[in-house]
């Protein structure tokens, strides 16, 4: 009777294990978890690799913009939430900084998607005046792309973005930023948190780097 039992202990597990294999084998590609505070001095971003999902959607002035129209630039790849009024404009402002510290030359070359993370305030006046809340009206490169829920969704998708709404109204998503190179491949995520805490670097100080490395 030990050993039927035990035998069908060892099946019931190997199945469980088989589920789960199947199910995480069935979502999108997880995001590079974002560093903690004990990575915080030696933080440089985690090196990825993949082709970039192409998508198209239209930016704070209404223009279409298709990421596969950008090869030839390097594309840094944000999600964020047009009704925010903390985290989002800060990560905007790193972003502008990033530019600004870059030779005119090579600032030239880098496009700067954010991708909207809310679908109740998806129209295109929603993220214009984001835009201009958050002071990014000034910097060409800049386009915060938004669409339909489903043309949204299916980026989130695409880019393991973890889009939910909290019960409480509040959005969280994916924290970092892409880098995707000249040739349409994802090549780094950067995710620096906005936390006391944290004692590494800011994104505006590691993103230059890694774009100076592929211009």
């Amino acid at each position: 009777m030990t050993s039927v039992l035990a035998r069908l202990r060892t099946k019931f597990g190997l199945l469980i294990a088989l589920v789960a294999l199947i199910l995480a084998a069935c979502g999108a590609p997880a995001a590079p978890a974002p560093p903690s505070a004990a990575d915080s001095g030696v933080y440089e971003g985690t090196e990825i690799g993949g082709a970039a999902s192409d998508f198209q959607l239209v930016d704070q002035r209404g223009e279409p913009v298709r990421l596969s129209d950008f090869r030839g630039k390097l594309v840094v790849l944000s999600f964020l939430d047009s009704t925010c009024h903390d985290i989002c404009p800060i990560t905007a402002q790193h972003l502008k900084n990033t530019l600004q510290v870059l030779q005119p030359g090579a600032a030239e070359n880098v496009a700067l998607f954010a991708i909207n993370v809310n679908a109740a305030a998806n129209a295109v006046s929603d993220v214009a005046a984001a835009s201009s809340h958050w002071n990014m009206d000034d910097v060409p490169a800049w386009h915060f792309l938004t669409g339909s829920p489903d043309e949204l969704q299916s980026v989130w998708h695409a880019y393991s973005a973890g889009v939910q709404v909290r019960p409480d109204g509040e959005i969280s998503h994916l924290p970092g930023v892409y880098v995707i190179d000249q040739q349409g491949q994802k090549r780094w995520y950067i995710s620096t948190p906005e936390d006391p805490s944290w004692t590494g670097p800011a994104l505006s100080e590691v993103l230059p780097q890694r774009l100076r490395q592929l211009l």
